[in-house]
């Protein structure tokens, strides 16, 4: 392919196709095209593009578009990554289609998330078979398995609704590469997870994820089909992607309850592993009688491990975790270095050796499993199919104990990773989870993401910070290239008139946060507004603490009035039935934090008001939030200007586009933040978004001022 043969196909799309066709709804975006056809210039000339695309631009065409021609015409492969399912779902089902309508070029497309997302069919028959032995929990998830089982193409758990104790059980029946036995598994040839990779393979376009992308950077590129093409969507989630899939996250609940099943379970534990495995040897194969009494000695070497682990966690819960609080410990040199910690410390390397022995029990294991790989028996690859299960478990018990290790013991470089833990109360109850984590991934991603592609084109429609994309690509590890003069930038503006279809409404007359007034004063604002604006609001906030407060003033004063409050946490745990929920109700108003900030896309007459509590600026005692701030200012630099700010106005900016959806909406956006027009730094917020018409004054002014923003025209 050649610049001027793909522009023709560009051209002819945007001129001709796209106007005749009357099964969707188009409208000519000039923003569109000149996106297009600089994301085909980078594809050919094999440089990159960071390109911010306003909402209502039609970004997602605006890159499918030249990756589909250039694809089909030179035979190379693109990969497009979200950081969101529903934006991967909506790729697939909805734009992927009028793309297919659109082009006169043949092409296929595949959709592949990560390996824990697709059902085993091997596994959900031996649950299904030891219903018997199963806790009461595993049962009671068991019908909704089953019946999704008779419906599902794709066995993908996103399909099913899984409340948080489905999500524990769903670790039991996933796919996963520690316990899978590939080809000898009676079901491969049902497998969705390999179905899934093949659809990959033959695919000219690969609809993925950030994560799947960066495990795929981890795996030495095992994962994901080869490719020399990048689309990063959603690329402002890039950095925080990086640092979870960099880093290592290790919940103690979960960990605890895979190995409390395979010591103590009746069905899927070591017991009956060692078992299956003498009657596979009482059976006449040979390698069996070697893995039986090897999976014995692992048996009690994981029994005194789980000594050794609750020796340690009583130490650790007495001298290190607060009893009375809640919150992030972050884990120093100093701390491990402490005379408190001495019993912790000592406890860990006990633990420590027991794994170490353990680790090189499972190798002995997978020298002596190979063995069976020669055998045609498919009674021989069953049997080991279901040990395989629970040496997989403990595989994860091994490598979530190791994870927890690095971190407790600081096995890290101080100055490069942090380590920290999470301490939730939850039904009287300490909850633990252990995180490590990179400090910046800048130069991890430019080693082991960049310079393995061609191409990279970054886009989201909040990228920038000021309108500038320094911020942005100094984070992720651009700047390298874009010194080298290999990165393009554009800024596409939004099509929409902000300037007549919106409006901000700052009130100043609200108590202040610190004030014991300021919980009755916010309530009555959302109150007010909310009833005003006949419901039809979604409220922002930055703490689900606070959120669950105003629920509970609210949602019987509300009730009154005939809203109805649907609040993240209460309801269906998938967003999309909880917004459906909001857009069928007639006066409701929808309640939301982090992940309500972005993705929602709710138009026309069903949201008119946007409340945005607090400016969403991180908690700056997070231990990587601290970390990063303490590296900066190591660096000379202004952690609050060069780090705090830019983030939160990249996330303040992502919530202002939940309102204007298309070029006839109308609406109102309240923030009660007094720091967006008291403090010098609030003018970057508002010179961060589109401009827009604003009003401050007292509560009653403001409504007033906003009544015919509320109203249909």
């Amino acid at each position: 392919a050649d610049e001027g043969t793909l522009q023709a196909l560009l051209d002819q799309v945007f001129d001709e196709t796209l106007a005749d066709l009357s099964s969707f709804a188009f409208e000519k975006r000039e923003g569109q095209r000149e996106m297009a056809k600089r994301v085909s210039d980078v594809l050919l000339q094999a440089q990159s593009l960071v390109v911010q695309a306003g909402t209502g631009t039609g970004k997602s065409l605006g890159y499918l578009y030249p990756a589909i021609l250039y694809a089909s015409l030179t035979g190379q492969r693109v990969v497009v990554a979200t950081h969101t399912v529903a934006l991967q779902e909506q790729l697939y089902n909805k734009e992927i289609p009028i793309a297919q309508q659109t082009l006169s070029v043949p092409f296929k497309s595949a959709l592949l998330k990560g390996r824990s997302n697709y059902v085993c069919l091997r596994k959900a028959a031996n649950y299904v078979h030891g219903y018997a032995a199963l806790s009461r929990e595993e049962q009671q998830f068991l019908p909704a398995l089953l019946t999704w089982l008779t419906k599902t193409s794709y066995g993908d758990r996103e399909e099913i609704a899984l409340n948080a104790t489905d999500r524990k059980v769903w670790n039991l029946v996933q796919s996963e590469t520690e316990s899978c036995i590939s080809k000898r598994c009676p079901f491969f040839q049902d497998c969705y997870y390999f179905a899934a990779r093949q659809r990959a393979f033959q695919a000219d376009l690969i609809i993925t994820n950030h994560s799947l992308v960066l495990s795929d950077v981890m795996a030495d590129h095992r994962v994901l089909p080869s490719h020399k093409h990048l689309i990063l969507d959603e690329a402002h989630h890039l950095e925080e992607q990086a640092t979870k899939s960099f880093g290592s996250e290790v919940k103690l609940d979960e960990l605890l309850y895979r190995l409390d099943r395979l010591l103590h379970g009746r069905q899927g534990g070591l017991r009956e592993m060692e078992q299956i495995a003498i009657a596979g040897s009482a059976r006449g194969h040979e390698a069996f009688s070697l893995i039986a009494p090897l999976i014995g000695k692992i048996n009690r070497q994981l029994h005194e491990s789980e000594k050794d682990l609750q020796v340690w966690l009583d130490a650790f819960l007495r001298d290190f975790v607060p009893n009375d609080e809640d919150g992030e410990f972050r884990i120093t040199k100093d701390i491990v270095q402490s005379e408190s910690y001495v019993t912790i410390l000592s406890a860990a390397e006990a633990l420590a050796n027991r794994l170490d022995t353990l680790s090189g029990m499972l190798a002995d294991y997978d020298r002596f499993s190979s063995e069976i790989d020669s055998l045609s028996s498919g009674e021989a690859e069953q049997t080991l199919g279901m040990i395989e299960d629970g040496v997989g478990q403990v595989r994860h018990v091994l490598y979530g104990c190791l994870t927890l290790l690095d971190v407790v013991m600081m096995k890290h470089e101080e100055d490069a990773f942090v380590g920290w833990v999470q301490s939730m109360t939850f039904r009287a109850k300490k909850q633990l989870v252990f995180f490590l984590a990179p400090i910046m991934v800048g130069s991890l991603l430019a080693s082991a993401l960049y310079e393995k592609r061609q191409s990279l084109i970054f886009t989201s429609a909040t990228l920038t910070v000021h309108q500038s994309l320094h911020y942005f690509m100094a984070q992720v590890g651009l700047t390298n290239l874009q010194q080298l003069g290999m990165v393009q930038e554009l800024i596409v503006a939004s099509p929409f008139a902000y300037e007549r279809q919106a409006l901000i409404a700052i009130p100043d007359d609200l108590a202040a946060p610190e004030t014991e007034d300021y919980l009755l004063s916010l309530c009555d604002a959302i109150e007010k507004i909310v009833v005003l604006a006949k419901g039809r609001t979604l409220v922002l906030f930055t703490s689900y603490q606070l959120l669950l407060a105003v629920h509970k003033e609210l949602a019987d004063r509300l009730l009154l009035r005939q809203i109805r409050i649907f609040a993240q946490g209460f309801e269906d745990q998938r967003r999309t039935h909880l917004i459906d929920q909001f857009k069928q109700t007639d006066r409701a108003v929808l309640f939301g934090v982090q992940s309500f900030w972005e993705g929602i896309d709710i138009k026309g007459d069903d949201l008119r008001c946007l409340i945005i509590v607090k400016l969403p600026f991180d908690v700056p005692t997070h231990p990587i939030v601290k970390a990063r701030s303490d590296r900066l200012t190591r660096m000379g630099k202004k952690p609050f200007f060069d780090y705090a700010l830019p983030q939160a106005v990249i996330r303040f900016t992502q919530g202002v586009g939940r309102l204007i959806r298309a070029k006839d909406d109308r609406g109102v956006i309240f923030v009660f933040d007094q720091r967006i027009r008291t403090t010098s730094y609030g003018k970057t917020f508002l010179r961060s978004i589109p401009a827009m018409p604003m009003v401050t004054g007292s509560l009653l002014e403001v409504c007033q001022y906003a009544h015919p923003y509320l109203t249909s025209l």
